[in-house]
């Protein structure tokens, strides 16, 4: 890519002064040995009630960098790199301050600026591409660095930048539909299916689930650990008998004293017999779910095929036994999208779980309140309209009576597929660990 071209693009990029970074996805491939790697780096702004993106392609002998001011680029191939999880934390949500282009080919091409330090500089030379981003003291690239020979030269080119563009997303758009060839074939292969196949591999994990948790409240209905402690106390010795040595050994701290061990070994001890109840509950109701599972099969019961819109899909808040507030928030005449917000924190666990992984999750972005899911068919795009109304709807029940008083304010909310979302183990509830997330700035 020239130098006139990246002028180009860098003066088309310039007209998006206030442009707000809203999305960052990288689209690559994994390797075979393990890792990934990254083809191109796709940053979503919105500006002027529309999307728009920024393509920086990877390649190495002719990188580019191409601006989609009313198109939208080909779907990327989805990893997950460092440079753009420091993008999400750092840049997401800030607004595009200013943009400069580069007049010579050692040094970055294009810089996009988000003020208080924060810079993106891309450097599109073949075999020395870049990106660095700065966020305060902060700074990382996408590759090694490495400097740019003084004698380096590259031809001007003559295209202008929408040809350059088109031939671009022909070529992507030709490698997505082998992509899609692939999917085409496995998915005639999963069409070609007992309807009872899904049945078969369901129970298979739940056998497997279940013989997990026998095996775990066995241990926990024979752990010695309140045995030890009963002979240590009477014998007051931490010297365990030879026949005992091999099972009761691990389990004594032989650096800590007599009260330590005995302590400890009692605290374990309470601590496995508080654990027993929950795990024996699980046990039955997977021992009903496996009896129901093969008993469906032998009679060869199928469930029923999920409908392929919105309105026929079960209720999130039946499925879940939870209550809450329901939404219709779909465009037009269409009510095939409904936004469930959770009522307290228990009931926000409760439909998250039930949730399908291609649903939507969000919330007010680092404030406390409710969570909401945008339950959708399999492949329904959800329009940016759809998902200021969620929004509204979601700061709405979040700030309750305040929602008058803040009328007018601004408000970041978190966008992210329900797969990228995991309750976190041990915290209060209502806490998650998210990622691959969206932010959207909606104004009450």
């Amino acid at each position: 890519m020239s130098i006139a071209e990246i002028q180009e693009a860098g003066l088309e990029v310039s007209a998006w002064q206030g442009a707000q970074l809203q999305e960052v996805l990288v689209d690559g491939r994994k390797r075979p040995e393990g890792g990934s790697e990254p083809r191109s780096l796709r940053l979503g702004f919105f500006h002027e009630a529309r999307v728009k993106w920024l393509v920086f392609d990877y390649d190495e002998l002719a990188p580019l960098i191409l601006p989609f001011s009313e198109s939208k680029p080909p779907d990327p191939q989805k990893i997950r790199r460092p440079m753009a999880l420091f993008l999400r934390s750092a840049f997401v949500g800030r607004r595009l301050t200013s943009v400069t282009t580069g007049k010579f080919v050692r040094e970055p091409q294009l810089e996009l600026e988000f003020g208080d330090g924060y810079v993106l500089k891309f450097l599109v030379v073949p075999k020395f591409r870049n990106l660095w981003a700065t966020a305060g003291e902060k700074q990382i690239s996408e590759f090694k660095p490495a400097d740019v020979p003084e004698n380096w030269k590259i031809g001007e080119g003559s295209r202008p930048l929408a040809v350059i563009r088109d031939e671009w997303v022909a070529s992507r758009m030709a490698r997505g539909q082998k992509g899609a060839s692939a999917l085409a074939k496995a998915a005639k292969g999963a069409a070609a299916k007992s309807p009872l196949d899904d049945k078969r591999l369901k129970l298979q994990k739940r056998e497997k689930a279940l013989d997990k948790v026998r095996a775990e409240l066995d241990l926990k209905l024979h752990h010695p650990a309140r045995a030890i402690g009963e002979w240590i106390k009477a014998h007051q010795t931490l010297e365990i008998p030879s026949e005992q040595r091999e099972t009761w050994g691990p389990h004594v701290e032989p650096r800590a004293s007599l009260a330590d061990n005995i302590e400890r070994l009692f605290r374990l001890a309470k601590s496995q017999e508080g654990k027993r109840e929950g795990t024996e509950k699980r046990l039955s109701e997977l021992e009903r779910e496996v009896q129901k599972l093969r008993s469906e099969i032998e009679r060869g019961v199928v469930d029923p095929q999920p409908a392929l819109h919105g309105s026929g899909m079960k209720d999130l808040f039946q499925s879940a036994s939870a209550q809450g507030r329901k939404v219709q928030v779909a465009d037009g005449q269409k009510d095939d999208l409904t936004f469930y917000i959770g009522k307290n924190a228990k009931e926000n666990l409760a439909i998250l779980r039930k949730a399908q992984p291609f649903d939507y999750w969000l919330h007010v972005k680092d404030q406390p309140g409710a969570h909401g899911i945008i339950r959708r068919a399999r492949g329904r795009n959800v329009t940016d309209q759809e998902f200021v109304r969620s929004a509204t709807a979601l700061l709405e029940s979040s700030l309750k009576r305040r929602a008058i008083e803040l009328k007018g304010e601004a408000f970041d909310i978190l966008i992210v597929e329900c797969r990228f979302v995991r309750p976190i183990k041990g915290d209060r509830l209502g806490r998650v660990h998210y990622s691959n997330d969206r932010v959207m700035r909606v104004r009450l």
